[in-house]
């Protein structure tokens, strides 16, 4: 594949996990409010249900960190090449 095939893959993905990040965003506002005032939810759980979506966030934060240190990667390829070719020659 080529780089732009991977910039396609790249931008895929971030815009998949741009839409996460709202999808959490539009739910903790509209829906998660109520749910601690909600007489037929023990407030316990609302805590875990508010725990998760914090872990969900960050491991989508992860994901997307790692997607562009993947970028980076594979833009920055050809010095890492150089730098691995002259290393071998020097040896």
């Amino acid at each position: 594949p080529t780089k732009i095939y991977w910039d396609k893959k790249v931008s895929q993905y971030l815009v998949t996990i741009s839409n996460l990040k709202s999808q959490i965003e539009i739910y903790k506002e509209n829906d998660l409010k109520h749910l601690r005032v909600n007489m037929f939810v023990n407030p316990d759980f609302a805590s875990i249900v508010e725990s998760n979506l914090t872990l969900l966030e960050k491991e989508i934060e992860i994901i997307e960190v790692e997607i562009y240190r993947i970028q980076h990667y594979y833009e920055n390829i050809d010095d890492q090449t150089e730098s691995l070719e002259i290393k071998s020659l020097s040896k």
